[in-house]
């Protein structure tokens, strides 16, 4: 900051005066940013925190700040550091389970209030379709219950509750398309039944392009008494 002696409304005088923290430690703050990521995206998330006085000032280098994150699958991870120029900055890595990760950060007794980054879970890898009940009769009424696998991301992940899927069944040139949203990672659609013998196939397939296995079905003419 700049002092100044001002007489008759001018300045006669002036001098730079230097301000400084009181090197006291009173407060220590922890910041992680984004908040949330999805699991193995290249987007890194950084931990920053300051350590200031009771004034709000940031510290001058050198004071020894630890830290201390909690990863979803109960794996714990320690790092050290100190702030430059009253902060300190880390990247996050092995972000690729889907759950949250705990940040704490300490300086001697000063406890940091803890910070949360949220992982969700990445599009599905891989889909795998097969049939809960059928019956093979060209009635036009039953109906034919298909389901997913629990779906997974690259990394062995649920997918998230409402992850689009798409059912297509072909038969004979004809498409029919029905959609579901996952829970706990599993679709389920119904088809009806043809009303005329032969058969068809269905697929599924996710809005980021993965597609299932096939299956086909057969379905006879109504018995005639």
């Amino acid at each position: 900051m700049e002092a100044k002696v001002i007489a008759s409304n001018r300045v006669i005088a002036k001098k730079a005066v230097m301000v400084q923290s009181d090197q006291q430690p009173a407060a220590l703050e922890l910041y992680i940013s984004p908040k949330s990521t999805i699991a193995g995206h290249p987007e890194q998330c950084f931990l920053a925190s300051v350590l200031s006085d009771k004034y709000g000032n940031p510290l001058e280098n050198g004071q020894e700040i630890n830290y201390q994150l909690e990863y979803p699958n109960q794996q714990v991870k320690t790092v050290t550091g100190k702030p430059q120029f009253g902060m300190f900055f880390t990247p996050i890595t092995q972000i690729l389970q889907a759950g949250k990760i705990m940040c704490f950060a300490s300086y001697h007794s000063l406890q940091a209030e803890p910070a949360t980054v949220r992982i969700f879970s990445g599009k599905p890898a891989s889909i795998h379709i097969y049939c809960v009940s059928q019956t093979p009769i060209a009635d036009g009424n039953s109906t034919l219950i298909i389901r997913t696998d629990i779906i997974r991301d690259d990394y062995g992940n649920t997918v998230a509750d409402g992850a689009y899927i798409t059912f297509l069944a072909e038969a004979d040139g004809a498409k029919t398309y029905l959609s579901s949203y996952t829970l706990s990672g599993i679709a389920t659609v119904s088809f009806q039944n043809p009303v005329k013998a032969g058969h068809f196939t269905i697929t599924a397939f996710s809005d980021n392009g993965v597609q299932s296995n096939a299956l086909t079905f057969y379905f006879s003419k109504i018995p005639v008494p």
